[in-house]
């Protein structure tokens, strides 16, 4: 593989982003239940700043810890102890652990959280189910950060550099310490190694430079950057965090060239092309989260990945480094094992026979809501409400970097996607196919949020066809053939294909088939292609398809917009504007330079990255938002306002109507999935 070009490791690192058959274990009880004091839970989440605001500077913030009571763990770590095969717990844990808020009350230990993938490429899973252990985290509420591998952190006065002091006594899953040489190991010899990272992350700049960090002491490191940014704690909450707590320096170093004089003979036993490869391999850092040996920080490691077969499972770490408030380690759960499936209707039937014990992803559609409401009691679950932070639930985009001339005039011509706005009838697609349930907006951050922006949100939303046909007619495509579809600039009837992927919105081939109908009425004539979500992947990243259906991330809180605004402008992803956001986040050596509109509102971005005040980056991102109305990136539908998990009624802490479900916030990950636990029948 050439590393001359950006490689899907690579691009996820530029990104800010990016079961059955089973034998329950016993549970059995590590302590007497008792449900936690208000202080209790209070305390474990104190809040560095307002809700949307940036961490004042100069700061520290801890997570006061309440004082734990005589630590106890997992039954299987018991006897292995009295083999002599393990530690006892207090050389296995800190001396402070972090003590985890329960969310009802405390667990048992024992079973197996059972669930699904859809398809391999569904990899994302298990990084919300376990790999979220970062430097900080977010809290439940998304309000600000906590503090979570790193013990504290601390802003200077000009809000450009950042000290973390790590929390001592943590230990690797195979038992080895964590230690600041572990995230120096990333900077020196991973990040800034120029054949495993040729192009530098775009989220760990500010003032046009990558970021310099330096070893304090044993469990310290400092973060400076050339420029403020008011952003980067609230980087470190999302996927791209990973990074800096997923290089354990003593097994890693095995795989790297410039401690392993033998490492050919890895790559050539393992059958690779060159070294990079092989690390890429023994790496899998962030979202994919499948690479069985590599030692975690995580409360489950992977013992069978995502590419191994038809489940994934992970099993307890005996050397996690979280408590309940009692003191009894966590997590609760032996293992999680997710089978994976290639039908989602396959999941659904799972979830209802009460074969999967907490889930909404690819399941949790207005469509089937009903379905499940019915059979709550015959498959013994219940529905947990959850908070939606999407912009829009369903936006049909164009591809600006097709390769065929005619349909790139077309796609960039904007009164022709007015023209097929104006076609939909958005009220229609929420009825038939959400039950009723949303509001038919365009693409925009949610209302009620700082940052909504009510052109963005109503433009060209109106269900007229006459001025749908007036808008096509405008765009200068007002001659028919004998079908009535209308002509394009070549003389050739205006068709192209729409992919689409049930992974990513279970809906949307109904609301597609809608909208070819509506298409249709005004001339336009539209093939639908349902596939896997790792061919639509592919098919995006090497620019093959011509129209394709998405989702807004970033709607709410206004934290969300700031880290994920694909949409309202090229910034990061597969997504429309692929060349021009790899353009942006590779400082212009990779893709395709965009137009000034565009430029703009990348200059404007990179001057909210570098003010701490809340008010200026509210003012900057509006300019953002004025400039995406020019440019009109994506014909948005409607607007969901909550959404549910189905949860097994003996599986306890799950969160109900307090969550969001987003990828910034990876659900359910935020709620601490450690003190999850199941007890007695459903």
């Amino acid at each position: 593989m050439s590393r001359k070009e950006l490689t899907r490791r690579e691009f996820l690192r530029v990104s800010v982003v990016a079961a059955g058959g089973l034998v329950l274990a016993a549970c059995a009880a590590p302590t007497e239940q008792a449900t936690p004091t208000e202080e209790t839970a209070a305390t474990a989440t104190p809040q560095p700043a307002a809700p949307t605001a940036t961490p004042p500077p100069a700061e520290a913030t801890a997570t006061p810890q309440p004082e734990p009571e005589a630590a106890q763990q997992a039954p299987q770590w018991t006897e292995m102890i009295a083999s002599g095969d393990l530690e006892p717990l207090e050389e296995r844990i800190p001396a402070s652990p972090l003590v985890v808020p329960i969310i009802d009350r405390i667990g048992t230990y024992g079973g197996t959280w059972q669930g699904g993938f859809l398809g391999a490429g569904d990899m994302c899973w298990p990084y919300r189910t376990i790999g979220y252990e970062h430097f900080v985290r977010w809290p439940l509420d998304w309000e600000g950060m906590i503090a979570n591998v790193a013990e504290s952190y601390e802003v200077n006065d000009a809000g450009n550099e950042f000290t973390f002091r790590l929390r001592q006594g943590m230990k690797w899953s195979d038992g080895e310490p964590y230690s600041a040489d572990d995230p120096m190991y990333w900077y020196e010899d991973d990040l800034n190694n120029e054949d495993l990272t040729p192009v530098k992350p775009k989220w760990l700049m500010s003032g046009g430079e990558l970021v310099v960090v330096e070893r304090i002491d044993d469990f310290a490191v400092k973060f400076k950057f050339a420029a403020p940014y008011g952003l980067f704690l609230y980087q470190i909450c999302q996927s791209g965090g990973s990074l800096l707590t997923r290089h354990p320096r003593h097994y890693m170093e095995q795989f790297h060239a410039k401690y392993n004089e033998n490492v050919d003979q890895l790559v050539t036993q393992e059958g690779y092309d060159n070294w990079m490869d092989l690390y890429d391999s023994k790496d899998l850092s962030g979202c994919n989260l499948a690479a069985p040996g590599k030692p975690v920080l995580d409360g489950w490691i992977t013992t069978r990945g995502v590419n191994e077969g038809d489940r994934f499972i992970a099993e307890r770490n005996p050397y996690y480094w979280k408590t309940d408030p009692e003191g009894n380690q966590l997590p609760y759960l032996d293992r999680q094992l997710f089978e994976i499936v290639t039908d989602m209707e396959v999941l659904v039937m799972k979830a209802l026979n009460g074969e999967v014990d907490c889930m909404e992803r690819h399941i949790a559609t207005l469509a089937n809501k009903p379905v499940f409401y019915e059979n709550m009691d015959k498959g013994g679950y219940h529905l947990a409400a959850e908070k939606v932070a999407d912009g829009n639930a369903a936006i049909i985009a164009f591809n600006w970097h097709t390769e065929d001339p005619v349909k790139k005039e077309i796609f960039a011509n904007r009164d022709f996607k007015a023209g097929l706005s104006h076609a939909i009838n958005r009220q229609e697609i929420i009825d038939a196919v959400y039950q009723g349930e949303g509001t038919a907006l365009g693409v925009s951050p949610r209302p009620g949020t700082e940052l909504y922006h009510e052109e963005l949100a109503t433009m060209y939303t109106e269900y007229n066809v006459d001025l749908a046909n007036e808008f096509l007619d405008k765009a200068g495509y007002a001659d028919r053939n004998s079908e009535g579809i209308r002509l394009g600039p070549d003389g050739n009837p205006i068709s192209f294909t729409v992919e689409l992927t049930r992974a990513e919105g279970p809906e949307w081939p109904d609301v597609m088939e809608l909208v070819k109908g509506y298409w249709r009425e005004v001339g336009i004539d539209v093939t639908l292609k349902e596939q896997d979500r790792s061919i639509q992947e592919e098919r995006r990243t090497a620019l093959l398809w011509d129209c394709s259906i998405f989702v807004a991330f970033g709607g709410a809180p206004d934290i969300n917009v700031f880290l994920d605004p694909r949409f309202y402008f090229p910034h990061h992803g597969d997504e429309c504007a692929q060349l021009w956001a790899t353009w942006y986040e590779s400082g212009g050596t990779e893709g395709e330079e965009p137009p000034a509109p565009v430029k703009q509102q990348m200059e404007l971005y990179d001057q909210l990255l570098e003010t701490v005040s809340f008010d200026k980056q509210v003012e900057l991102f509006r300019q953002i938002l004025d400039i995406a109305v020019e440019m009109f990136y994506g014909i948005g539908i409607l607007l969901l306002n909550e959404t549910y998990a189905v949860v097994k009624n003996n599986f306890y802490n799950v969160p109900d109507g307090t969550m969001y479900y987003s990828w910034t916030y990876p659900t359910p990950a935020p709620a601490n999935t450690c003190q999850f636990f199941k007890e007695g029948e459903a």
